[in-house]
């Protein structure tokens, strides 16, 4: 997930599901798929924020362990 130069798209690649076939057994399926989302300029303030927020505090937890 990555998103655009002028921050107007967020791009999602890929992915993984599982899908359980029987009781016990399950089937993962690798997914190549592409998408570009676009949002508003509030989203982008919100989203922008959000992603702040969790960098910091990923800094943060890997700088106590």
């Amino acid at each position: 997930m990555a998103v655009t130069h002028d921050q107007s798209r967020l791009i999602v690649y890929g992915g993984y599901s599982k899908e359980r076939i029987k009781r016990d057994v399950d089937r993962g399926q690798v997914h190549s798929d592409m998408f570009a989302l676009t949002f508003d300029s509030q989203f982008v303030k919100i989203l922008q924020k959000l992603i702040h927020f969790v960098v910091v505090h990923l800094v943060f937890y890997t700088s106590v362990l």
